[in-house]
């Protein structure tokens, strides 16, 4: 357990991230590290590399179809050792488009929802579940990544 506590920290200091690589390893580290039927909440600009990051926890969960991103889809649904729904909520209006999608319905245990562009409304159930990570660029082009909010650490 103190492993894993010490990674929690480097994750909430930030990661550098040097390449696409390496955003699906530290998607596969952090797969490790999260507690089942959780939802993640994953905040970037175009191309900061939300979805080669779930492409990373797909692939620690034995998920062997095609991730990619779920833009024109909204939703996309995986299986393998956990169940990974994957949304795209940049084209949500409002949060209660997001509670049309009645995601809580066909949950399967264990399972992940990684919803990405959360700043366009997400359910209420998803929040006391959410761990938020923040994904950027910097000017020199180096990506990073952070985790910023995590209730079953926060509490």
């Amino acid at each position: 357990m103190e492993a894993d506590m010490n990674t929690l920290d480097e994750w909430r200091a930030g990661i550098r991230v040097p390449d696409a690589e390496s955003m699906m390893a530290a998607g596969r580290t952090l797969a490790a590290l999260l507690p089942e039927n959780r939802v993640l909440l994953l905040s970037g600009d175009l191309g900061s590399g939300k979805t080669t990051f779930v492409k990373g926890l797909a692939g620690a969960w034995g998920i062997t179809d095609g991730v990619a991103s779920p833009s024109y889809n909204i939703c996309l649904i995986h299986q393998g050792d956990r169940q990974l729904v994957h949304v795209d909520a940049y084209r949500m209006k409002h949060a209660r488009a997001m509670d049309g999608l009645l995601i809580d319905e066909f949950l399967k245990d264990p399972w992940c929802v990684a919803v990405e562009w959360p700043e366009m409304g997400i359910c209420d159930w998803m929040e006391a579940v959410a761990w938020r990570i923040s994904l950027w660029i910097e000017e020199d082009g180096a990506h990073w990544l952070r985790l910023t909010g995590c209730p079953d650490l926060d509490a």
